[in-house]
């Protein structure tokens, strides 16, 4: 992660295309998102997937955009041909038509592949020329399970934004948490592990998650990140926090956040509903529940 930081502060000093390859899931929009944001262009950061049909495409790419803007190009391998051939012949990302009928970018063009690029330069399914034009200033994403060691590192980062978009009062992971979850294989790399980790935060009311706080069923059934362990009564109490917040997330989404009428649905006492809400850090603003309720009423 610090040699990527590098190369984003030195990639956002210039206006040069830039390439980023990796997996699929490695985290590739935050890294582009990232150059954008340093290198303080006026613009938005835009982002158009390259698997877009034809007609949506072309217009995303060639249709005028704000000045100062960076376009990010999802799966720039899924391009066709022909577009390719439009995007090696424009020199910058963005772009308009021009007095003479040609076109032209205004904005800074930043590329993603999770596909091998060489390999389809001599199957002749991509354009020597573009890759060559992009590939002056590439970033590579290794997998997340090759990098374990940057685990704690992304779950502090995660967390700090679920803080600031949730105001959830968890803290951190707990060193234990962090062992069991530098364990796992995370084939989905780090949009898994984001995933993971938000789902974590919703059905955990802790500050401090333990082992025992962790998502369930994406742990324990992870070969060879099985927690065992930890033992008959923690896993038990797992088990049924799992259950629990099913549970109660089904009645909550039936009754669109109404906890009245989700007791009623789950035929429970309204005060043993809310404990159970409690107890598993459920969010009612995820039913659409967004004023306050009276939990005495």
């Amino acid at each position: 992660m610090q040699e990527v930081r590098r190369l984003v502060t030195v990639a956002a000093q210039t206006d040069s295309d830039v390439l980023i390859t990796g997996d699929t899931g490695t985290g590739k929009a935050h890294v582009a998102r990232a150059i954008h944001e340093k290198s303080g262009r006026p613009g938005p950061f835009l982002c158009v997937d390259g698997a877009s049909p034809a007609g949506l495409l072309d217009t995303e790419l060639f249709g005028p955009k704000p000045p100062g803007a960076t376009l990010f190009l999802r799966d720039v391998a899924a391009l066709s041909m022909p577009l390719q051939a439009q995007l090696q012949l424009a020199r910058k990302p963005h772009l308009t038509t021009n007095g003479h009928g040609g076109r032209h970018f205004s904005a800074r063009l930043i590329c993603g592949t999770s596909r091998d690029l060489p390999a389809l330069i001599r199957q002749q399914a991509f354009d020597e020329a573009l890759y060559q034009r992009l590939a002056t200033f590439t970033i590579e994403l290794a997998p997340l399970g090759s990098r374990r060691e940057d685990i704690p590192f992304l779950l502090a980062h995660f967390l700090r934004i679920l803080r600031e978009q949730t105001h959830h009062p968890v803290e951190r992971f707990s060193p234990e948490a962090e062992e069991v979850l530098m364990r796992r294989s995370w084939k989905g790399n780090v949009r898994e592990l984001h995933d993971y980790v938000r789902t974590t935060v919703e059905l955990c009311s802790a500050k401090v998650i333990e082992p025992m706080d962790l998502w369930l069923s994406r742990t324990v059934n992870e070969p060879g990140a099985e927690p065992w362990h930890l033992g008959y009564r923690v896993l038990r109490k797992r088990v049924l926090l799992q259950f629990e917040a099913d549970f109660v997330a089904r009645v909550l989404k039936a009754s669109s956040g109404n906890v009245s009428m989700a007791a009623r649905l789950a035929k429970i006492d309204r005060k043993h509903l809310w404990r159970l809400i409690q107890r598993t850090g459920i969010l009612l603003e995820r039913f659409g529940k967004t004023q306050p309720i009276d939990r005495a009423k």
